[in-house]
């Protein structure tokens, strides 16, 4: 459109040169001396480019009534930019007869007319130009189509760029290029409407021939990107774009992030770090530190991004954007190093804190996109964001804005509710709603929120299990939670659990009921526990857990139980338990736990065993997730009886695969498990069992949720013996079905 006034801009000033040098013959009956030296000095003035005394001279001669002043001072309104009045003054003095309008003042007054949307009045000019500028035809029809394409009359545009085409091959004088620029120009236009499929073919038989510059290249790749063909693009890209050099900066932007959408961070980084070699380009520097964060190159992504900051300070909101991202995938030290580089001055930076508080309680419904909530859940291990929310949004509380204070208080009460601890929400609540921020929005979200929590739990499950020694173990039951008040929960359980071992049979009923209490770094249970069916016993189990971080858990256990195996059951053998483990998400991929337990058992003998666990994700592609899994135990009895199997020494370890499925439109999650497991009991020789496990979780209405899973295991190399008591296969099944409300 530039290019287009400039050249109208040269136009009329030299038939304005000219119109004046014939004045004194054409006009000088109509005009007076004193007139036509004010009209010619207010030309000479507009061609200065001392627009505003020009047209103060020209309003003056308002009352004049000769055509040659009246299409001057049109043009020199166009040349002022004054689109709006040039049209109201030629409805005025032409009223619809631009027969009287001269060659020269056609093109600005059509422009003029196509930017104020009155289109037939623009077209009745523009063909009018046509007869005037017949050397100019295709120009003019080139002109009109972008007139049609600025209103989104494409059919209209489409018939004016094929006449310009016409008429272009046609004349004799039409310079080299012009219908290969003229498609390059409707191909770009096309890209900012958002018509990329139109694009794509007016530029595809230039790409396909050799024949397009790089510059309609990087238009093609654009288009192809916005149009969701990834694979064309980067098939093109690498066929004829071999030299980096000669592409403009913004096409090689275009693949790179192509590339990071994709999820090809190690391209979109190569492209990236050629463009800013070169060019400064503040988008492109962040693009590439979100693909040196993607690569696992935290640190040169904190700087890529502070360095971002720096330059441009407007790019803060970005920057707080891919902080957003990380936090949903799960990558909270990612995300605060970001936070930490936002804001300059102490309000600022409190500003900006308060977003990083409210997005980490929020994380959850903030963004609703199944995918990103898999994968953030997938990392998080079950975990949330509590205790970096706490320590964000606490501070904040003394804050000299009364807004940020309260807005900070409305977040530390969603995230007590997160954490279940109602009393603690119902208290930091109640502050607010006193106050007379009772009716601020952000009061009332987590209101709403704390009156929709849910207060009651209630779960049965079903297992059943069968393992190469014959081991045959079944187990049904249903639990209840409810809440008290004061983060306090009743809890109640009653089963049912049958196990023999080939020689042995024994079952038992088993209730419990007790209490819970939720603390900000971990929750203490207790429950009576009561084993019938034939056995008198009361037990007893006491547990706590604690969270140094949201990335660690520490759980210590004890209590008194049947010692879970047929004989043991058979013979009313019981123990007394004690269980310590540790859990730790370590960084954005990685997740280890380890456990020990040591029983005394009551017939005499005692047992312990300390295993431990790690889980490598491999990587997040679309809707699922891969896991690497390597696990290993040891346990020991002190003494060996033939009454239960009590090895002395058991040794297990494996290493597998797992992935996981979110189809996030049925809300339905499948897990497929697969693990090569070597062990042996005391000296025997190592046996190889390795199983099969898929699971199935689907969610359901009303807060339900249920979960199926089957497991099949094979067993080699087993010890012989002479009973034939080893089978060579085993199986797992189990249900679990949970309801809150």
């Amino acid at each position: 459109m530039q290019k287009r006034w400039q050249n109208g801009q040269r136009l009329a000033g030299l038939c304005l040169l000219g119109s004046l040098c014939c004045y004194p013959a054409v006009a000088g009956a109509q005009m007076t001396t004193t007139s036509t030296s004010l009209h010619r000095e207010a030309v000479q003035l507009a061609r200065g480019g001392n627009y505003a005394k020009s047209l103060q001279i020209m309003q003056q001669l308002e009352q004049e009534t000769d055509e040659g002043y009246w299409a001057d001072y049109l043009v020199i309104l166009s040349w002022a930019g004054q689109e709006k009045q040039l049209v109201t003054l030629a409805d005025r003095h032409y009223q619809g007869d631009f027969s009287r309008v001269p060659d020269y003042a056609l093109r600005p007054l059509a422009q003029a007319y196509e930017k104020a949307g009155q289109i037939d009045k623009a077209a009745s000019l523009y063909k009018r130009l046509q007869s005037a500028e017949p050397q100019q035809a295709y120009r003019t029809a080139y002109e009109q189509g972008l007139s049609d394409m600025g209103r989104k009359d494409y059919v209209a545009a489409e018939h004016d760029f094929a006449q310009a085409r016409q008429l272009a091959m046609v004349s004799g004088k039409v310079e080299t290029g012009f219908v290969k620029d003229m498609d390059a120009r409707r191909a770009a236009l096309y890209i900012q409407q958002g018509e990329y499929d139109r694009s794509v073919i007016i530029l595809r038989p230039y790409v396909e021939n050799g024949t397009a510059s790089m510059r309609m290249i990087s238009d093609y790749l654009m288009a192809l990107r916005f149009d969701n063909r990834a694979k064309e693009a980067e098939l093109v890209f690498s066929q004829k774009c071999p030299d980096w050099s000669k592409m403009p900066a913004y096409g090689l932007q275009t693949m790179g992030d192509l590339y990071l959408r994709a999820g090809k961070y190690r391209q979109a980084h190569t492209l990236y770090a050629y463009i800013l070699q070169k060019n400064d380009i503040d988008y492109v520097r962040l693009g590439d530190a979100y693909a040196l964060a993607m690569l696992g190159n935290d640190q040169a992504a904190v700087a890529q991004y502070a360095d971002s900051v720096k330059r441009y300070p407007k790019r803060q909101a970005a920057v707080a954007g891919d902080a957003a991202a990380f936090l949903q995938q799960g990558r909270l030290g990612m995300a605060r190093k970001l936070f930490n580089l936002l804001g300059t001055t102490p309000a600022e930076r409190e500003n900006w804190q308060l977003q990083y508080g409210q997005q980490l309680t929020d994380v959850a419904d903030d963004l609703r996109n199944a995918k990103l909530n898999f994968r953030r859940d997938e990392r998080l291990d079950g975990r949330s964001y509590y205790h970096e929310a706490d320590r964000v949004l606490r501070p904040l509380l003394n804050s000299s804005s009364k807004d940020i204070q309260q807005s900070a208080a409305a977040a530390l009460a969603m995230n007590k509710l997160n954490k279940g601890l109602f009393a603690s929400a119902d208290h930091q609540l109640a502050a607010l709603l006193d106050s007379s921020s009772a009716d601020e929005p952000v009061v009332m979200a987590v209101s709403g929120e704390n009156e929709r929590r849910q207060e009651h739990a209630l779960g049965s499950y079903y297992r059943t299990r069968l393992d190469n020694k014959r081991n045959h173990e079944s187990d049904l039951g249903l639990s209840y939670t409810n809440y008290l008040g004061q983060n306090w929960y009743a809890m109640a359980g009653y089963g049912y659990s049958w196990l023999q071992d080939g020689q042995n049979h024994a079952q038992y009923a088993h209730g419990d009921a007790g209490l819970s209490w939720h603390y900000d770094r971990g929750q203490m249970d207790m429950t009576y526990d009561r084993f019938g069916s034939g056995w008198d016993l009361n037990g007893y189990t006491l547990s706590m857990s604690y969270e140094p971080n949201d990335a660690a858990v520490f759980s210590f256990g004890l209590g008194h139980r049947p010692h879970a195996h047929a004989g043991a059951v058979a013979q009313h053998i019981a123990e007394n338990y004690h269980t310590l483990s540790w859990d730790q998400i370590l960084g954005s991929r990685w997740r280890f736990g380890a456990d020990y337990e040591w029983d005394n058992l009551s017939d005499g003998n005692d047992y312990w065993s300390y295993g431990g666990n790690f889980v490598d994700e491999m990587s997040q592609q679309h809707n699922y997730r891969d896991n690497l899994l390597l696990g290993y135990s040891y346990g020991h009895y002190d003494q060996q009886v033939d009454g239960y199997d009590s090895p002395y020494r058991r040794i297990d370890y494996g290493v597998g695969f797992s992935r996981k499925w979110n189809l996030s439109q049925h809300e339905r999650f499948w897990e497929w498990i697969n693990m090569l497991s070597w062990g042996h009991d005391n000296d025997e020789g190592t046996g190889f069992s390795p199983y099969t496990r898929l699971e199935w979780t689907q969610s359901m209405h009303a807060g339900q949720l249920l979960t199926l899973g089957v497991q099949y295991n094979w067993y080699f190399n087993q010890i012989a013996t002479t009973d034939e008591s080893r089978r060579n296969n085993g199986y797992l099944f189990d249900v679990n079905y949970s309801l809150g409300w």
